[in-house]
């Protein structure tokens, strides 16, 4: 079951998003197609782990199909939480 955060929390922001902004097959920019929010308390207070990820914006490309994700959210939640 999710935690249920108070209406009145007020969190920290952190976004992590992909490090390379081009594709590497055809080296068009990369397009930001979803976004997964993550809410963590740390040891500094409530925070809100933003993760953006990418894919081509080539339908051609063969890259297209495959959606990169940052670098950091691939680390463990701990490492998230001393990100702030």
């Amino acid at each position: 079951m999710r935690h249920r955060w108070p209406e009145d929390t007020r969190f920290t922001r952190v976004v992590l998003e992909v490090e390379d902004n081009v594709c590497a097959v055809c080296g068009r920019a990369l397009h930001i197609c979803d976004h997964r929010r993550h809410r963590i308390f740390t040891l500094q207070g409530p925070v809100e782990v933003v993760c953006k990820f990418a894919h081509c914006a080539d339908r051609q490309c063969a890259a297209h199909a495959k959606t990169r994700s940052p670098y950091t959210y691939c680390l463990s939640s701990f490492d998230l939480c001393c990100l702030t």
